[in-house]
């Protein structure tokens, strides 16, 4: 059987979802951080806190909740349990999301689209660790 791969809405979703993120640390460290020498700011120790909490409340209890982040829903998109195609749980979403960096960052993106390309069931390295897939509504 062969899996519609949803590339390019998987892209659009993951820079719709980590443009919300970054807009807002932003926000968050430009208004709380500390200005340094070289005019940019930053902030350190508790005061970082805040942006994993959002990290977390974003990627993690929004996608469990809604069964999607605001990039998947606008796409259509849903993240599944890769066996049974139901939503995913709590750590599923906790795991799929450690992997963004490797998924979304390395090579601008270009590891996890070879990824989903070349995988069974058009898995990213983050839903295969965890045992997901996307689907389309």
């Amino acid at each position: 059987m062969k899996f519609n791969k949803y590339i390019f809405q998987r892209l659009i979703a993951g820079f719709i979802d980590y443009a919300v993120f970054i807009i807002i640390a932003a926000l968050y460290i430009y208004k709380f951080g500390t200005l340094a020498n070289d005019g940019s700011y930053n902030v350190n120790g508790i005061n970082t806190l805040p942006i994993f909490i959002f990290w977390f409340i974003y990627f993690i209890v929004i996608e469990v909740i809604l069964h999607g982040t605001l990039g998947h829903l606008i796409l259509n998109l849903q993240p599944v349990n890769a066996k049974t195609e139901k939503p995913i749980s709590f750590s599923q979403s906790f795991i799929r999301h450690l992997f963004d960096p490797i998924d979304y960052f390395i090579f601008g993106g270009l590891i996890g689209i070879l990824i989903i390309n070349n995988s069974k069931e058009s898995q990213r390295l983050g839903d295969i660790v965890a045992n997901t897939k996307m689907i389309k509504k």
